[in-house]
């Protein structure tokens, strides 16, 4: 790619091709609070489960996993160059499916997923109630939800930083921290059909939101 071209993609097409380039260091950084949020999930064998925004593969590898050779993972996510890597990364395993669509309209039958997860996929819904309202229509009764998403950007050491030494002092993209606000959240939630709604702090710059229907 040249560097005129890489200059004409939006912020979400370059965060994309960062992620892709560095995937490595990045599950290094963020396996540990996807980790978390997962066993917030309570996955058992043969298990289904959804994951939202599954970018270069490292959640789909590590819900395999939980899951065994009888379960069965979805990888989500609206990025193709990120689903390629994720492709590579899972190839041996028959019981991954990648697909290239907005989680917001997943097309997947009613009732038929154990657990939707998603390690920092969930903040950039152009209508946030209507992609959880699906995920609710996706989930069986008992079925969970967990989700990692970033606290606000001044509290966010992690991004803060490199962008104050950049000489910015806000983010490009407000929309990793579209859910920073956690009433904003329970709102979201609620009016989308989830009930028993948790949000925990684990460190400084997370939160992990699990729910239960």
């Amino acid at each position: 790619m040249t560097e005129a071209s890489t200059m004409a993609l939006n912020p979400r097409q370059l965060h994309a091709k960062a992620w892709a380039e560095e995937y490595e260091l990045i599950d290094r950084q963020l396996s540990p609070l996807g980790l978390r949020a997962m066993d917030e999930l309570h996955l058992g064998p043969a298990g289904t489960v959804i994951d939202v925004g599954c970018g270069t593969g490292q959640t789909l590898l590590q819900l395999a996993e939980r899951v065994g050779q009888h379960g069965l993972i979805y990888g989500i996510d609206i990025s193709e160059p990120l689903l390629r890597v994720a492709g590579q990364r899972t190839s041996k395993f028959e019981n991954v499916q990648l697909i290239e669509t907005d989680a917001e309209v997943l097309d997947l039958p009613s009732g038929s997923a154990d657990a939707v997860f998603s390690r920092f996929g969930v903040m950039s819904f152009g209508d946030p109630v209507a992609a959880f309202s699906n995920f609710h229509r996706l989930l069986k009764p008992k079925g969970r939800l967990a989700f990692c998403c970033w606290r606000p950007f001044r509290d966010n050491e992690l991004d803060r930083f490199p962008l104050h030494s950049a000489g910015f002092q806000s983010p490009a993209d407000e929309t990793p921290f579209s859910f920073s606000d956690p009433d904003y959240v329970r709102t979201v939630l609620a009016s989308a059909g989830f009930k028993d709604i948790a949000i925990t702090l684990t460190t400084k710059r997370l939160r992990a939101v699990t729910l239960m229907q």
